[in-house]
């Protein structure tokens, strides 16, 4: 598994995860790095994991999902863009 820090903000992160053939992004709130991250890397990913609504965690949902990326959040916590809400069980 590899997990890379990406900046966000000027105080924050999110974090690209790779294991195998999978990809994914953790808590993204400013695409434009993101995306220059990726481009850089030659790397892309499928879903966008948000651990809650705080625009510092949530802020590039909207846009990722007109790109046509998965976000995924939880169900109660009012997710932006969320495409698969989750439920603690």
């Amino acid at each position: 598994m590899n997990i890379t820090i990406i900046p966000q903000l000027q105080d924050n992160f999110c974090f690209h995860v790779e294991h195998n053939k999978t990809s994914f992004i953790v808590d993204c709130s400013e695409v434009s790095k993101l995306s220059h991250y990726m481009k850089q890397q030659g790397k892309d990913f499928s879903h966008v994991f948000t651990t809650h609504k705080h625009h510092d965690h949530s802020g590039g949902n909207l846009d990722l999902a007109k790109t046509g990326k998965q976000v995924v959040g939880g169900s109660f916590d009012n997710i932006p863009g969320c495409t698969i809400p989750v439920q603690n069980e």
